[in-house]
């Protein structure tokens, strides 16, 4: 049950101190415990042991509050979730490799990823994994994001081990990332993800809104949790590779092609800009539609099972059952700042985010930010809008101008 009512501060002084508020206009969002319930909180580890006796003898509430200073959509489900979850869960961006930042500005850090990410009340931090010899307990999430040298044999090791206890992983592989220790991790959860650049010529007819024969635009989707809301919406992958994925029922591996480029689009081995100009070798022309996302569910019983893992190794209960999941893009840019608003891409990164997390309420299409988005104008369009700006509209407000000068000149 959802109850709201208005108080004055000046009135209720002691209701104000008790929320934390001391300023007009402030939303208070409470969710109460039930009965015997109470607020927890964990100890930082860096905290002294007097730090923690001495918090553990202030009194623990019996509710949860978070406050917000607008009525958007988005800030009241941001602070619902935040009162009613008892554990925030933690993203860990994996680092040491040429990974795309998630701090700082530019057009290739993923700043907007993780400000989306503590938005949904998401804890965000980075991980070296050979300096934490594995992946922490506590996380809930490990993002790959667009590395440019290959992992380590003991990280694959430690990322796998994190898998069959049931982790999530999200991965972003960039074409010119090599075959390696990743892909072959990736491969033994039934990922296919060959070194190779996606060609869509079709592409070219959205060249106003950025495309070109290397940045295909999608619209065809698989049928899954994360895109099965995004019809009608386009999204926007500024060079891209090919990933698939093939099931293993007998391995617990049910995969599913999330996304896949138009017809007329192929894949090459390499490619050379000359002139700028896309130059292929035909030799390598592999037709399309090309998939370029999968998502991949691993039922760890069966796959321990046929693994020949020993029963000690089997997965503990953690992040909602026995499973691991795993989704990958063939792209990095699209989740980058200067993609991630463009058309539907927000909502396929994010709807990852939240399927591999668990939280499924928060699979959906975003409500618009108050941000210009692009006009595709295809083809003709685009030619037809660059004729009338450019050319018939000033050449007419010249002759326009023209004739009335004649004209007052006759009049004289």
């Amino acid at each position: 049950m959802v109850k709201f009512r208005f108080l004055d501060l000046d009135a209720a002084p002691r209701t104000a101190k008790k929320y934390d508020v001391d300023a007009y206009g402030t939303v208070v969002v409470i969710h109460h415990f039930g009965k015997g319930q109470v607020e927890e909180k964990e100890d930082s580890k860096s905290a002294s042991s007097g730090t923690k006796a001495a918090k553990e003898d202030k009194p623990k509430k019996n509710f949860r509050s978070e406050k917000i200073y607008s009525l958007t959509e988005n800030a009241m489900v941001n602070a619902i979730l935040k009162t009613i979850q008892t554990k925030q869960k933690v993203v860990y961006f994996l680092t040491g490799h040429g990974e795309r930042l998630y701090t700082g500005t530019g057009r290739e850090v993923m700043s907007a990823l993780a400000t989306g990410m503590r938005d949904d009340n998401y804890k965000v931090e980075e991980l070296i994994l050979l300096r934490a010899k594995g992946v922490p307990e506590d996380a809930n999430l490990l993002v790959i994001a667009g590395p440019q040298k290959d992992i380590e044999e003991a990280e694959a090791g430690f990322i796998e081990d994190y898998l069959k206890r049931g982790g999530r992983l999200l991965a972003f592989v960039e074409p010119d990332l090599p075959g390696g220790r990743l892909t072959s991790l990736l491969a033994k959860f039934g990922f296919e993800t060959s070194k190779s650049w996606v060609i869509d010529p079709q592409a070219v007819r959205f060249a106003m809104a950025g495309g070109n024969e290397l940045t295909p635009f999608v619209t065809e989707y698989g049928i899954h949790d994360i895109t099965k809301q995004l019809r009608g919406l386009a999204t926007v992958f500024p060079t891209a590779r090919r990933v698939s994925a093939k099931s293993d029922p007998k391995g617990g591996i049910s995969t599913e092609t999330l996304l896949k480029t138009g017809p007329g689009s192929y894949t090459v081995d390499n490619i050379q800009v000359k002139d700028n100009q896309v130059v292929i070798d035909p030799a390598t022309k592999k037709d399309g539609p090309v998939p370029i996302g999968a998502a991949v569910t691993v039922s760890l019983d069966s796959y321990l099972a046929k693994d020949g893992a020993k029963a000690a190794n089997k997965p503990e209960k953690k992040n909602g059952g026995k499973e691991a999941r795993i989704v990958v893009y063939g792209d990095v840019d699209f989740a980058s700042d200067a993609f991630i608003r463009a058309q539907g891409n927000a909502n396929l990164v994010f709807n990852s985010v939240n399927w591999l997390s668990g939280e499924k309420a928060l699979v959906s299409i975003r409500p618009k930010s108050r941000i210009g988005d692009p006009l595709i104008l295809a083809g003709g369009q685009g030619n037809f809008v660059r004729l009338l700006t450019v050319w018939l509209m000033p050449i007419f407000i010249i002759l326009f101008g023209a004739a009335i000068y004649v004209r007052r000149r006759q009049l004289r």
